[in-house]
């Protein structure tokens, strides 16, 4: 997943390096997931610090 984002971009930027073989729908699918991802750890290590802060771990 991570690895068609960052070929999406280096392509992007530097489209003489890279052939891709990868189409626009599998990118957005890649970064949705992505994004869905990093949601999911952001509220994981979220409530488990503020639970500390609060003093109840």
């Amino acid at each position: 997943m991570c690895d068609k984002i960052t070929e999406y971009y280096t392509i992007d930027r530097y489209p003489f390096f890279l052939d891709s073989q990868l189409s626009e729908e599998e990118i957005r699918d890649s970064l949705a997931e992505a994004k869905k991802l990093v949601i999911k750890l952001t509220q994981s290590y979220i409530k488990p610090r503020n639970r500390n802060e609060q003093g109840l771990a």
